[in-house]
């Protein structure tokens, strides 16, 4: 592992939980360039005719392997720039990051909550699966992030989002429309980033080690104010994109600790796309120098009626 290219707390945490080669292999994906990767708008057409479309303007376009609406332009080329992405008819977004919408698993005419929903790549997935009859509610503590997510989804031709300045961690959720439970909520939870450096280098030295227990803390905080909005029977997501186990298996632990009618949700009962990506409990586990995404970590729980 090229310990220079990466403050030394997080090689000695990566060898620590990884092993020397793995945590080589890491690194390496981390420092690599990423993918161009896009998510076609399944409300305005089909992934397999944007892809034969794409084709034409850039010739590495390939079919993401596992996100069933994922494109991967490869390393050349600018899909902001394309007239796909003008028309609305792609977004830009991490194959990982898709996955964890697939993993969540929206049905037509369900009202869902994006938690943390800001730039909004997720919530407008959630969106164009829920369609027209449903309702998404994304919310962000932060208003001009949250400003982005309003304009994809006027961009994207999405009429069923709704969009609220709300701190996810604040008890009650007080700001959003009603008080009426949601059918399915995604906490992608603030965290430390240590899965997508490859996009954001610099947030290597800005990350301390002390801050990784704060942001536990905070992903806490934020699945217990918004679990009481949660149907009975209803579906929970909670996924990060960093590697900690502080951050993700020890949460999702304290989860099940502390909500009692909350159940983790087996494999079997999970989309059989993803399971060649799951963990022995059932979590979505995405790594750069595996599946050349971000990594990302996502446990699903039902609430029992």
């Amino acid at each position: 592992m090229d310990a220079l290219s990466f403050p030394r707390w997080i090689a000695e945490r990566w060898v620590a939980a990884f092993g020397p080669d793995e945590a080589a292999a890491l690194a390496a994906a981390s420092n690599a360039a990423p993918p161009r990767t896009l998510r076609a708008n399944r409300t305005r057409g089909s992934r397999d005719a944007l892809l034969a479309e794409l084709r034409t303007r850039f010739p590495d376009a390939t079919a993401c392997r596992f996100a069933p609406d994922g494109i991967s332009l490869g390393l050349r080329g600018d899909p902001i720039a394309d007239v796909a992405f003008r028309e609305g008819r792609m977004t830009v977004q991490d194959e990982a990051s898709q996955l964890v919408v697939e993993l969540l698993d929206p049905q037509p005419g369900e009202r869902v909550l994006d938690a943390c929903a800001a730039p909004g790549a997720k919530a407008t997935a959630i969106a164009e699966r829920v369609g027209a009859a449903g309702r998404v509610i994304a919310m962000d503590r932060h208003p001009r992030r949250l400003a982005l997510v309003a304009r994809d989804a006027e961009r994207l031709g999405l009429d069923c989002i709704a969009a609220f300045v709300v701190d996810a961690s604040a008890p009650a959720l007080a700001g959003l429309e009603d008080d009426a439970p949601f059918d399915r909520i995604l906490v992608d939870a603030p965290c430390s980033g240590l899965g997508s450096l490859r996009r954001n280098p610099d947030a290597r030295w800005r990350v301390q080690p002390e801050a990784i227990e704060a942001l536990a803390a905070e992903q806490r905080a934020i699945l217990a104010a918004v679990l009481p909005r949660l149907r009975r029977g209803g579906t929970l997501v909670y996924s990060t994109c960093t590697l900690t186990i502080e951050e993700n298996e020890s949460v999702a632990s304290w989860l099940l600790a502390h909500a009692p009618d909350l159940r983790r949700v087996g494999i079997p009962e999970l989309p059989a796309s993803l399971h060649e990506l799951l963990d022995a409990d059932g979590a979505l586990r995405c790594w750069p120098q595996r599946h050349d995404s971000d990594g990302f970590y996502a446990a699903r729980f039902e609430r029992r009626s």
